[in-house]
């Protein structure tokens, strides 16, 4: 992370390596730099909004809550409606 000049966190990642010369010294650095703030700012609001919805699926009354995705694979199961199925909801998880 850096702070710019006006304070401002903004969050970078880097790639570099040592150029060395014929002597072995080090003689330059080389690499670069990327700005991934918004990235990383989609990666906090996703698990923020995963961590809500499982509180929300984990104190869900007299049902059960569960979250597909795109391959229709079980991210989320929680709730007292899962109890009659005689499995645990974590052994979902992960299935299609």
């Amino acid at each position: 992370r850096i702070v710019t000049e006006d304070g401002e966190t903004r969050w970078m990642w880097e790639r570099g390596r040592g150029v060395y010369a014929d002597d072995g010294e080090l003689d330059a650095l080389e690499g670069f730099i990327t700005d991934i703030t918004e990235r990383k700012q989609r990666e906090q609001e996703l698990a923020e909004s995963e961590s809500r919805y499982r509180t929300l699926a984990e104190n869900f009354p007299n049902g059960g809550v569960f979250y597909v995705d795109r391959e229709f694979r079980y991210q989320i199961v929680s709730g007292s409606g899962f109890d009659p199925l005689d499995t645990d909801p974590d052994d979902i998880v992960g299935r299609t």
